[in-house]
């Protein structure tokens, strides 16, 4: 279609078939994984609606010219032959953001004043002055990237990435990213009309996003958007977007809990609950799972437990991934564990038997995400029981 054009939405590396599941319910056609990415082509109401609805998304690129790049100087040349007029003017700001793959070009930041530099000096032999720069809050976020030796140039519509939803202002030691724990939850195929539950929540935002899936509150309520301050901004139908979005929201009937033995821990989450305006659906509390019977027996348990040092120097770490384990076991049969730790030697202590082994990063750590299905009496039994016909 006319009207359509290249969509490229970035991801964390695990998540690419979550993120393509999203981009078809929402009615995306052909959506091409790559690698951290999606690509898809749609117009101006799904570039809107990619970020406003996704959970899983962490940029909505809008690509304008890919090249051969060989040279810093050929790279500031093919910068220059983009009319960056149709896009900045010297009243707007800019940034420039750059990722860069191989041993080509080594230096991101370098490649990013390079193309700076490009944008600049073609604004001052048109016009005789210059857009200034804001790396906090520019009207235009420039995305340059470089695998080898092709260079995409994409207007990133998000600006800032969609993983700061907006409601987490207040976080505890080593938070996890609202995609990520996003991403963990759809990875769980929970059905979101049962009880969830987090028994380390740390800042919440496990659970909360678990309540933002459940009632289908739309994940970018809280924020601005890069593509709000571009020339061809349509403000009637990014206001129709959001309409329609608000308008699927829905109560739900159950309550999603998550827990924590710091005290300070539930207060922040409970903050950061109130933010996100979802308070009513989700419930913390102070416990410590190791002594905790929340009488649980269906529903799904999602966390992630401290990591800690290397596990054969850490009686602490040893002791408590064992305890994990002896609790799933003893307190919450019927129920489906999912446990995320970049601390792989200690997941083998959990001593359950995984379903699933997934790989996904928090941060820059490499973890593993491991389900463990808790059978109500043997494995056996589990299966004949699916195995009844239906009456």
């Amino acid at each position: 279609m006319k009207d359509h054009f290249e969509i490229v939405v970035t991801t964390l590396l695990g998540l690419e078939d979550v993120l393509e599941k999203e981009l078809l319910d929402i009615g995306v056609r052909n959506p091409e994984i790559l690698g951290r990415a999606v690509r898809f082509y749609g117009n101006q109401e799904y570039l809107y609606r990619c970020n406003y609805e996704l959970r899983t998304g962490l940029r909505v690129l809008k690509p304008i010219r890919s090249f051969t790049v060989n040279s810093e100087d050929q790279l500031y040349r093919q910068i220059q032959k983009i009319d960056w007029s149709q896009y900045l003017s010297n009243s707007k700001t800019f940034a420039v953001d750059a990722t860069t793959y191989g041993t080509l070009f080594t230096h991101s930041k370098y490649v990013a004043l390079k193309t700076k530099d490009a944008i600049v000096d073609q604004f001052r032999e048109k016009t005789g002055q210059r857009p200034s720069i804001d790396v906090t809050r520019p009207s235009v976020k420039i995305n340059i990237h470089i695998a080898h030796n092709e260079c995409t140039v994409s207007l990133d519509s998000s600006s800032t990435p969609l993983s700061k939803r907006g409601y987490k202002t207040e976080q505890t030691f080593a938070p996890l990213s609202e995609v990520l724990a996003a991403g963990m939850i759809l990875k769980t195929n929970w059905d979101k009309n049962s009880t969830f539950y987090d028994p380390m929540c740390g800042s919440g935002t496990i659970a909360i996003e678990a309540a933002l899936i459940a009632t289908q509150t739309p994940a970018g309520g809280y924020r601005s958007f890069g593509f709000e301050t571009w020339f061809d901004f349509d403000a009637d139908l990014w206001e129709s977007v959001k309409y329609r979005a608000e308008s699927r929201v829905k109560r739900i009937d159950f309550r999603i809990n998550g827990s924590d033995m710091d005290a300070e821990a539930v207060e922040i989450a409970r903050s950061n609950a109130r933010r996100a305006r979802i308070s009513r659906n989700v419930q913390f509390f102070k416990a410590d799972f190791l002594n905790f019977d929340p009488n649980m027996h269906e529903g799904v348990i999602v966390m992630n437990p401290p990591y800690g040092e290397r596990i054969g120097n850490n009686e602490d770490m040893i002791s408590m991934y064992q305890a994990i384990g002896d609790q799933l076991k003893t307190l919450y049969s019927g129920c489906d564990a999912w446990i995320l730790s970049g601390n792989i030697q200690a997941l083998k202590l959990i001593g359950l038997k995984a379903a699933k082994r997934l790989r996904l990063n928090n941060g820059p750590i490499e973890c593993k995400y491991h389900h463990f299905p808790l059978y109500k009496g043997t494995k056996e039994e589990k299966k004949a029981e699916s195995k009844e016909p239906i009456e």
